[in-house]
């Protein structure tokens, strides 16, 4: 059986515990501009109701946000691979 010593242990531990806060502060961070992102997309929009702020934001997301010119370009769209594949059958676009 191999025997680890509690120091290596213990700095394994702390390396472990550092990339964790460095993983979490940086989603927290990410969290904040997309919280701030949402607001000025709504607020340019004059959304009031929730439905407003979500038809906004989608209607965002259409305008900017393209699957062409992406790394895997010959790649099927989520959309069609589900409707090929039956999922939200009936459904109008």
């Amino acid at each position: 059986m191999i025997r680890i010593s509690k120091r290596v242990v213990w700095v394994f531990l702390m390396a472990l515990l550092m990339l964790a806060s460095y993983c979490y502060l940086r989603f927290q961070e990410e969290q904040r501009w997309l919280a701030v992102k949402a607001r000025q997309i709504t607020d340019q929009a004059s959304a009031h109701t929730q439905r407003e702020r979500i038809m906004a934001l989608r209607d965002y997301l259409r305008r900017h946000v393209k699957w062409r010119g992406a790394a895997f370009d010959d790649r099927v769209p989520a959309g069609d691979r589900q409707r090929d594949a039956g999922i939200g059958a009936g459904v109008l676009r």
